[in-house]
């Protein structure tokens, strides 16, 4: 069997690494010359399952599956790929939190209480952070060694058909004109700023306030990325004003941030299911030969080894 997989972001390099491993003959074309200038070019590789607020139903189980997976997968790549194990939440309920905490304890998971220089919240040992471009091309890598074929600059033609058993269209944004479905591009922008180390020394820190919610993760030797913020409004990305303001939200928290320098600063957009929930993984109504992974809106890191996973399933049953 011979699959082709259509882009090459987290979502296509993490399918081609999975069906690698179970020997199927795999091509993956991307249109651009070179993979993860789509919505993986926004992220900041935060793998929320456990302190996610989804409790029950499809989203939660596909975080909390793909979680699991993860611990499969980091130990096949390079250690530079992992950034950190856990990370501490500031939520803005603390009634929530409470009830949270008894949900996962009982689902066998531990948010345990706490405080991190003052503020008020827990820490969630199961969730971790990514580098989002290392995972990437480790996973290109590893797959290409397996076999898997990449093709930069390759798109598919209107009108054309591949020559391939199965099709898997996995391009973000760039999936609507080839499947039905309907997506909305929501800008993403996050800076890394640069500050004595001496200053900070915190773990990655999931804020949620009345703005909504931010990140903020440690690099080392004082770097430190903020973000994202999501913009739904269309928008030229970057924007100068999201730096200050960015910047700003881990100053009200954090004020060593004002001694800060910013390095530098990053967009994109992701794409989020108009009218359905995120993401969507099924076969075309029109083509079973073809299937649409897409949609993955701002969780494309965290779910990219159970969309493979899932991927692998529904090409084995047909």
């Amino acid at each position: 069997m011979k699959v082709l997989v259509i882009g090459c972001g987290i979502i296509g390099s993490a399918i081609a690494f999975h069906l690698g491993h179970l020997g199927i003959e795999v091509e993956v074309w991307e249109a651009q010359n070179q993979p993860g200038l789509g919505a993986t070019g926004a992220a900041l590789g935060i793998l929320m399952g456990v302190s996610s607020s989804k409790t029950k139903g499809r989203a939660c189980q596909l975080r909390l599956d793909s979680l699991k997976l993860y611990d499969q997968w980091l130990p096949q790549l390079e250690p530079g790929v992992l950034l950190h194990q856990g990370i501490f939440c500031i939520p803005s309920d603390r009634e929530f939190w409470h009830s949270l905490a008894e949900t996962r304890l009982a689902q066998g998971y531990s948010l345990e209480p706490g405080t991190l220089r003052g503020w008020s919240g827990f820490f969630s040992p199961t969730d971790r952070v990514v580098h989002p471009r290392r995972l990437l091309l480790n996973l290109i890598g590893r797959a290409s060694q397996m076999g898997v074929k990449f093709h930069w600059g390759r798109q598919l033609s209107r009108g054309e058909v591949p020559h391939a058993d199965r099709v898997v269209v996995c391009a973000g944004l760039g999936s609507a004109p080839l499947a039905p479905l309907a997506l909305q591009p929501v800008g993403g922008q996050g800076i890394q700023v640069l500050l004595p180390i001496e200053s900070l020394n915190i773990p990655p820190v999931h804020i949620v306030d009345e703005e909504g919610d931010f990140n903020i993760v440690p690099l080392g030797e004082g770097n430190y990325w903020i973000g994202a913020t999501v913009e739904f409004d269309p928008t030229v990305l970057p924007r100068a004003e999201n730096v200050s303001y960015l910047l700003g939200r881990a100053i009200k928290y954090f004020p060593e941030f004002q001694s800060s320098v910013v390095l530098d600063s990053w967009a994109n957009y992701r794409p989020r299911p108009v009218g359905r929930s995120a993401p969507v993984i099924e076969f075309l109504p029109d083509r079973k030969d073809w299937i649409v992974a897409s949609g993955h809106y701002r969780n494309g890191i965290l779910l990219a080894p159970i969309t493979a996973q899932i991927v692998g399933e529904m090409i084995g049953s047909g």
